[in-house]
């Protein structure tokens, strides 16, 4: 895999997560996230919150994607 590989990856990824926003599509966003991923914030105090994931909150569930295209299929979305 070369750099340009990397960015084609990295692109379609960032086009996807554009997409699922674009089309309020929870499975697209979904789908860009790794199953463990955090979010991370920094208070006005400079504290560190790191807010693990919901169990699941990845998962595809019935009624909360539209009917749109897909997203390349170099990615997990």
């Amino acid at each position: 895999m070369t750099g340009t590989d990397d960015v084609k990856i990295i692109e379609g990824v960032i086009r996807c997560y554009l997409d699922g926003l674009y089309e309020s599509d929870a499975g697209k966003i979904a789908g860009v996230f790794h199953p463990t991923s955090a979010l991370t914030s920094v208070t006005d105090d400079g504290e560190l919150v790191i807010t693990p994931a919901m169990p699941g909150w990845t998962r595809f569930e019935p009624g909360r994607r539209r009917n749109s295209r897909a997203c390349p299929a170099t990615i997990r979305c």
